[in-house]
Parts: C-alpha cells; sequence; structure tokens
C-alpha cells in the first residue's frame, strides 16, 4: 500500500477524474458532506473531530495532529485561508492553487453541489477523494479521506 502522502500527492497531480469509482461510495460522501457542514459552520472542533490521527497534508505541508487547533483557528495560516477565507488566500498569492476559499465554493453553489467519489485504484479501500462539483462552477475542490479506527476522516485539501 503506498504512503499516504504519495497517494496525496498523485491525485493532487492528476485530472479530478483520477482513480476509479468506488464500490460504495456512500460512507465517503456522507464523511465530505460533514465536512462541507463544519466548514460552513467554521466550526473547528468538528473539522479537528474529522481530521485523520496522521495529521492533514496540504501541498508540501503537513500538519500534525498537534498543530491544527493553531493552524485552523488562526487567520492568516494557509490552511485556515483555503478553508474560510478567499480574501486571505489573496494575500498569500505565491500559493494560490485554488481560486478562492472552500467556503466560498459551497457559498457560490448553494444547494446544488454533486459529489463525486474516487479511490487511487481498486486495492486501496482505505483512501478515497471527494470532488464538489457545481453547476457554473469550474472549480472542482477536492478533499480526500483516509480510513481510520472504523471511520472515513479527512486528510488532504481542499485548496491545496
Amino acid at each position: 500500500m503506498l504512503p499516504l502522502l504519495a497517494i496525496a500527492h498523485l491525485l493532487a497531480a492528476a485530472p479530478h477524474s483520477a482513480g476509479v469509482e468506488m464500490k460504495r461510495p456512500e460512507p465517503v460522501r456522507r464523511a465530505a458532506l460533514r465536512f462541507a457542514g463544519a466548514v460552513r459552520r467554521r466550526d473547528v472542533a468538528g473539522l479537528l473531530d474529522m481530521a485523520s490521527p496522521a495529521g492533514i497534508t496540504c501541498g508540501e505541508e503537513q500538519y500534525a495532529p498537534r498543530d491544527l487547533p493553531e493552524y485552523l483557528g488562526e487567520p492568516g495560516s494557509w490552511l485556515h485561508a483555503s478553508l474560510f477565507s478567499t480574501r486571505e488566500m489573496e494575500q498569500q498569492a505565491k500559493r494560490r492553487p485554488a481560486p478562492y476559499s472552500f467556503a466560498e465554493f459551497l457559498k457560490r453553489a448553494g444547494k446544488g453541489v454533486r459529489i463525486e467519489v474516487r479511490q487511487p485504484d481498486e486495492r486501496n479501500d482505505g483512501f478515497a477523494c471527494t470532488y464538489f462539483h457545481a453547476a457554473g462552477l469550474e472549480y472542482v475542490p477536492e478533499v480526500c479521506f483516509q480510513k481510520s479506527g472504523g471511520r472515513w476522516r479527512w486528510s488532504f485539501g481542499p485548496g491545496c
């Protein structure tokens, strides 16, 4: 099995149709909906509860679990900006893999969000990525999850 960081980098570099469709995508789709709800509510505690015990990968950076409360709650950190604040993302122009924050995507999309669930290959059923699609929006945020302790936990993205 590939290490989580290697899988995340492969998927991040690939088009959003990378991988294969999951045979049972609903548990991952439910995790993605919980994640989106926590971002809409700016619920840092909810995001922390969903975070992988291995931490969160965002581009070249790895956020350790012990550091997540600081980075999620601190305006100015890239993780906070990519989730909650397009304005903060614009101030960090050198790092701009996404056109706007995930919260801004959800606001623009309204209730018209479709979630595609894919995994890197058929053998790796403990890791999956979700792609949020909305009519009229070109940006397709990617949020990846890893199965840990019987739950699908946030491990990568969005805006990374």
